[in-house]
């Protein structure tokens, strides 16, 4: 159920807006009761000019300062703010807020719906103004559990791109970890955001219980591996069979000599199933072996380093 302020606001035009702070757990009964007296929602959104854009408030409030021209159309609420906001971080927070709250509106009544940015709702509280005219309610509930990982470099992972489709998934109240890809600026972000910035990273980021260390493998050759396995189903299983590789003890002598990037991938899947190989010997290589160019001659020398009453040397030979 709306509260007192909200009903009060909507049946007498004040000119200006109304904030109503929320959380996660209210965020959705909410807007579905604000949409069933409002005749219009605005979505934050739709203001980016470009799928990685960050959206333009100069726009938003052009909009909603015009809005009083339609008068069947003049009960608005408006989603987004709060979330593109604290994207940006507290210093635009503290900014924009102080210049919603003086949109002159007509005869328009305009609610921003505001998640994330509960911290700083004394922007708004602390104006006598505001208290006095009752255009501000903040609910009892006001918990968010955002985070957003970032896959900050070109890549072809399937998942969302642009600043404008992770603001519209905030919009439909999606909450947790949300995997993006946007090249724009999130480090003021009042959300945790975790940049993924190498192929590696991203690969082991789809990849749990992927073992293989980064310095296994050059930049390049992660990136080669990350698009494969984008284009084989998301699955390293799949890029090895696709490549006919296995782990196998008699691939070894037609595998280690090359430089090519099948080559290296045998390189990886050793070191992957490493724990599953029977060899001690070639178990005791792959520990001690961080890069591909090494593993030939390490697989010939490698016994020089085991003494000789070493429980282990003599199930190596």
């Amino acid at each position: 159920m709306l509260c007192e302020e909200v009903n009060n606001y909507i049946s007498t035009a004040k000119g200006l807006p109304f904030f109503y702070f929320v959380g996660d757990g209210n965020y959705a009964q909410i807007l579905q009761e604000l949409s069933a007296i409002c005749g219009r929602t605005i979505k934050m959104s739709d203001f980016c000019k470009r799928d990685d854009k960050f959206p333009s408030i100069d726009d938003l409030i052009d909009e909603i300062s015009t809005s009083d021209v339609d008068y069947k159309d003049n009960r608005i609420v408006v989603v987004g703010v709060g979330e593109y906001l604290a994207l940006k971080g507290k210093d635009t927070v503290i900014k924009e807020l102080s210049r919603l709250k003086n949109t002159t509106l007509g005869n328009s009544r305009v609610i921003f719906l505001l998640k994330g940015i509960s911290s700083l709702v004394s922007v708004l509280s602390d104006d006598r103004r505001i208290f006095e005219q009752q255009r501000l309610y903040v609910s009892d509930s006001l918990n968010t559990n955002i985070t957003i990982t970032n896959i900050g470099f070109d890549n072809s992972l399937p998942i969302d791109r642009g600043i404008k489709k992770l603001l519209s998934k905030l919009e439909e109240g999606t909450t947790g970890n949300i995997v993006i890809s946007t090249m724009l600026n999130l480090k003021d972000s009042m959300f945790p955001v975790t940049n993924i910035t190498s192929a590696y990273r991203a690969l082991t980021l789809y990849e749990n219980d992927f073992h293989v260390d980064e310095c296994c493998g050059t930049p390049e050759q992660w990136e080669t591996l990350l698009q494969d396995y984008t284009k084989y189903n998301n699955s390293l299983r799949d890029v090895f069979i696709k490549h006919r590789i296995d782990d196998s003890i008699d691939s070894i002598y037609k595998n280690i000599n090359g430089i090519q990037y099948k080559n290296w991938l045998y390189f990886i899947l050793l070191k992957q199933n490493i724990k599953l190989q029977k060899n001690s010997y070639l178990q005791y290589v792959l520990e001690k072996t961080t890069k591909f160019e090494e593993l030939k001659n390490n697989l010939l020398t490698g016994i020089i380093d085991v003494s000789h009453l070493d429980s282990r040397f003599e199930t190596f030979y």
